[in-house]
């Protein structure tokens, strides 16, 4: 048997870059740093939430990371729950 063997490297390396590669490579960079963008938004977000869970505490430091951590954990949660109800409507 006179079998080719390849790799996924080769097919993918063998359609080059096109315009549509760039095109897409530029598209999803902009999503990738609206996405920190908003992570960033978090964050300065909590700094003014944080007071509101821990009044006598003037720097609640790890509470705050802590408070980012469930924020983050509730994103994806949410997210999650999202588009399963979406798969389910097909």
């Amino acid at each position: 048997m006179n079998e080719k063997r390849f790799t996924i490297s080769e097919v993918i390396d063998s359609f080059g870059i096109t315009k549509h590669s760039w095109v897409l490579f530029i598209i999803l960079s902009l999503a990738q740093v609206l996405d920190g963008y908003d992570f960033m938004i978090i964050n300065s977000t909590n700094l003014f939430v944080a007071h509101t869970f821990w009044p006598n505490d003037p720097n609640p430091g790890a509470l705050m990371g802590s408070l980012t951590t469930w924020g983050l954990l509730g994103m994806v949660i949410g997210g999650k729950q999202l588009i399963a109800e979406k798969a389910k409507k097909r």
